[in-house]
Order: structure tokens, then C-alpha cells, then sequence
């Protein structure tokens, strides 16, 4: 049985930075999930940093749309990976017992949101010299649960060859917009059937998602974004985001083994 372990933050918090030194310091063989997409040189700029930041030893699998729309990323049921019987939840997109998050949970309405501009801002990236003075490892509270360091080799790899893996995807919040973007194409005449079939999407993915943290043997870091503590969003397609990414995080949250809060680089155990 693996584990879910959820990174959150604003832009530029760390998030990415921090998820990256908690697999790096796991000692495991690690699969990074890249969901960005080369949409702007913007976009592809920090497409490149977050490559070059990454060891080489890392293999990376591009699944803009999740885990259970990437052809590579269903691969690893079958390299032993994931036990066969997660495939049929994957499929399914669903967590057992849990259809959707009542409505009393839900982020309220008033909370404010992201993408002024109709979309999702790129993935943050810190530069080394913006790390804590003498901080090269996370402390022992913020290492993976019940991980205790493996051996390693001259090559600096930890023996074993079934010993447990991480996966990183970073982010959902990009995740969340590209699976929106593909579902709704005008959202400028949206309806609420759209906004609905955009969201159900959303949550079959995230639900995937969680089944596969479960049937993971190792853990599965999720780097998400907080986008509800800014201004309202002034167009519908930013509301809506707000809105699916909000309730999309308290489902990862509520299945989450540990859940940290990035804020100025530092990361904060929230659960």
C-alpha cells in the first residue's frame, strides 16, 4: 500500500523546489509526471529550468491531462510498479466509497482566485541561490513516512531493485487547466453542462489519481497551487478554475498521508 503526499503553496513558494529535495533525500528511484505544456516561450523557459534543476537519473513522463490519459504513465502498471488490480479503478477514475465532496466542504464562493488572464501561470522555479543558508537536506519531520535512508551504491543509487519508488507530478493545478481547456473550448459562451462535464473530468482524474497513490508501492508526491487567497478572477473560465482546483485539492488533502504548505520557501506540515 503506498501513500500520498500533497505540496501546496502560492506561486513561487517552493513547491516544486521542496517536493523535488523530499524524493531527492528518499534515497529511491523516482519518476517525475510533468504536466506543462509548450504553449509560450514563457512556458517552455520554465519547462527548461525545472529539466535542468532535475537529476539526470530521474525519468520523466509528459502526462498533460493526468495519469489515466498518458500511455507511459499506464505503463507502469505493468512493470510491477502498481499491482494489476489498480488498473480497473484508474480506469474508472473513482475512489472507492467516495463520490464527491459534500457541499458544506466545498470552498466557499467568495474565496479569490488566479488566472486574470484565462489561464494558468507556469510552473514556479527557485534558484539555488534562493535556498535556506546551509539547509541541503529536509529535517526528519519532512522526510518521507516511515522512510528510513537506504544503502548506497558507488553509483549513488539506493540497492534493491524492488525497493520502493516515488513519483512526482507537478502540478495539478496546470493539470486542472489543460483538462478544462480540452473539455470546454469556448469559455467565453460557457453554459453549466460545460463547467459540470469540465469538473467531472477534473475529479475522475484526481480521483485516479488517489487509487494510484493507494496501490503504489512507495509514495506519490502531488505538487498542487492554493488559488483561492487572491482577487476574484474577473472572467468565468478563472472562476471556474478557482473553483475545481479548490475542491480538486480538498479531495487530494482529505487522502493525503501528509499534507505541507510552502509559503517564502519554507514548508509547514499542515497534516
Amino acid at each position: 500500500m503506498g501513500e500520498l503526499i500533497l505540496v501546496t503553496g502560492g506561486a513561487r513558494s517552493g513547491k516544486s523546489l521542496f517536493a523535488e529535495r523530499l524524493a531527492r533525500d528518499s534515497m529511491r528511484k523516482v519518476i517525475y509526471i510533468a504536466t506543462s505544456i509548450e504553449i509560450d516561450d514563457e512556458m517552455r523557459r520554465r519547462i527548461e529550468k525545472h529539466k535542468e534543476r532535475r537529476p539526470k537519473s530521474w525519468r520523466t513522463i509528459e502526462a498533460p491531462y493526468g495519469i489515466s490519459g498518458s500511455g507511459e504513465a499506464a505503463g507502469l502498471l505493468h512493470e510491477g510498479c502498481i499491482p494489476g488490480g489498480a488498473a480497473g479503478l484508474l480506469r474508472e477514475g473513482r475512489v472507492p466509497g467516495e463520490e464527491s465532496i459534500p457541499s458544506e466542504e466545498r470552498v466557499p464562493s467568495g474565496a479569490a482566485g488566479l488566472l486574470s488572464e484565462g489561464r494558468v501561470q507556469g510552473k514556479e522555479s527557485i534558484p539555488s541561490e534562493g535556498r535556506v543558508p546551509g539547509e541541503e537536506s529536509i529535517p526528519s519531520e519532512g522526510r518521507i513516512h516511515g522512510e528510513e535512508r537506504a544503502p548506497e551504491t558507488e553509483g549513488g543509487r539506493a540497492e534493491g531493485a524492488t525497493a520502493p519508488i516515488v513519483v512526482i507530478l507537478d502540478c495539478i493545478t496546470v493539470m486542472i487547466s489543460n483538462i478544462m481547456l480540452q473539455k470546454v473550448v469556448n469559455w467565453e459562451n460557457v453554459t453549466p453542462y460545460d463547467t459540470e462535464m469540465a469538473e467531472a473530468s477534473v475529479r475522475a482524474e484526481i480521483n485516479s489519481l488517489v487509487n494510484y497513490a493507494k496501490e503504489l508501492k512507495g509514495s506519490v508526491i502531488v505538487v498542487t497551487n492554493e488559488v483561492g487567497m487572491g482577487l476574484v478572477p474577473q472572467n468565468v473560465l478563472g472562476r471556474e478554475f478557482r473553483d475545481i482546483a479548490g475542491r480538486a485539492n480538498q479531495i487530494l488533502a482529505a487522502n493525503s498521508k501528509a499534507v505541507y504548505l510552502c509559503i517564502s520557501g519554507i514548508p509547514v506540515k499542515i497534516k
